[in-house]
């Protein structure tokens, strides 16, 4: 099947990916963070400062979110209008997103002998689909760069640019 490299979602691809590894690599960070010291506590005992570090907290969030929807949003474009690379690229960012949505888990109260070991099961397998999440953006972001050179050397070769 003949694809026209001027229809397919270049820019869209771009953006894409640009989000995406900053998500991936974000999300990365975070899990080594919290690998490296599970269980460090802000313990601020100064008001002004726990005001700043919530706000801070609430904007990172919505942030997040904001990124995660316009990634969504633009793997979307890529995986109905792309072909090829493109449309992988985009599958494996939806696919990541997907994640986002299938495993999380929280315990609060005082759980102890096989509740506990369930609890630190979920735990662990909560952490390992965060990982999971960060490097299927990540790769996500590498296929769709991947297939944005390939469509731009499809348009070299017509010979229009």
């Amino acid at each position: 099947m003949d694809v026209d490299p001027f229809r397919q979602p270049v820019r869209p691809a771009i953006w894409a990916a640009a989000l995406s590894a900053l998500l991936g690599a974000g999300g990365l960070i975070m899990q080594l963070v919290g690998l490296v010291s599970p269980d460090a506590v802000v313990n601020v005992d100064v008001v002004p400062a726990s005001i700043v570090l919530a706000f801070l907290a609430i904007a990172g969030a919505l942030l997040a979110l904001g990124l995660g929807v316009a990634t969504l949003v633009l793997a979307i474009v890529v995986t109905v209008r792309g072909r090829g690379p493109l449309r992988r690229g985009g599958i494996v960012l939806l696919v990541a997103w997907a994640l986002s949505l299938s495993v999380s888990f929280s315990a609060s109260g005082d759980v102890s002998g096989a509740a506990a070991a369930v609890s630190r099961a979920a735990g662990v397998l909560e952490t390992v689909v965060d990982l999971l999440q960060s490097v299927l953006l990540l790769v996500g972001a590498v296929v769709l760069l991947r297939g944005v050179a390939e469509v731009r050397r499809q348009r070299e070769a017509v010979g229009e640019v």
